[in-house]
């Protein structure tokens, strides 16, 4: 749930939740922000710590570090990883994002 509530809190304004995409971030954007309630990543929670952490270059995807805690980030990526298959109470909080 850790993850799910940084997730909200810090990349859902540009990464979206259910039923509302990002208006921005799908937009302004080249590449497109990916919108993960719609196509979940398909990388592994230490690939995608590495990317929060670090950003990706070339994109508009900064990265977080000195903003978001290291454990802050693994619960992140850790959220991200597992958003296909989230345990019921997680996923319905997740459902109720908006």
């Amino acid at each position: 749930m850790a993850g799910l509530k940084s997730f909200k809190m810090n990349c859902a304004g540009c990464h979206g939740v259910p039923g509302q995409p990002s208006q921005w971030g799908t937009r302004n954007f080249y590449p497109r922000v990916p919108q993960f309630a719609d196509n979940p990543p398909h990388l592994s929670a230490p690939q995608m710590f590495v990317a929060i952490k670090h950003g990706i270059r070339y994109s508009g995807m900064g990265g977080w570090d000195g903003m978001m805690t290291d454990e802050e980030i693994w619960k992140v990526a850790t959220f991200l990883e597992r958003i296909g298959s989230l345990p019921a109470e997680v996923k319905t909080n997740w459902k109720a994002a908006q």
